[in-house]
């Protein structure tokens, strides 16, 4: 089975719509949360369209890049921390290169600052 192809969006603040199809509608509620359940739908309608994916795909797809930066990043570091012989040049290049981008990933993943 597939969605409705995106991008989706809201109008009249509760309904989400693709082209000219109403696709759902939210129950307007208490603080905003009807329109922000809306703007969440549409959102998660669009960003299926762009990537081909749902969010529970994304979010496992998350998890497992996440997983691969942590262990890439403990590799450079034991690899930089054991650094001998005609290897230390490389692995110093590599660690230039890759670590601070490496980090910032992973803080920004985890909701961290990066200082």
């Amino acid at each position: 089975m597939k969605h409705t192809k995106g991008p989706w969006r809201i109008v009249n603040g509760v309904q989400i719509c693709s082209g000219d199809e109403q696709i759902a509608k939210v129950w307007m509620m208490r603080d905003g949360e009807g329109k922000a359940n809306a703007r969440l739908i549409a959102e998660a309608g669009t960003v299926a369209t762009e990537t081909g994916l749902t969010p529970r795909q994304l979010a496992d797809q998350r998890k497992e890049l996440l997983e691969a930066c942590k262990e890439a990043d403990h590799a450079i570091r034991k690899m930089r921390s054991s650094n001998i012989g005609e290897h230390s040049q490389g692995v110093d290049i590599l660690y230039e290169i890759v670590q601070g981008k490496l980090q910032q990933v992973i803080c920004k993943a985890e909701g961290k600052s990066n200082e």
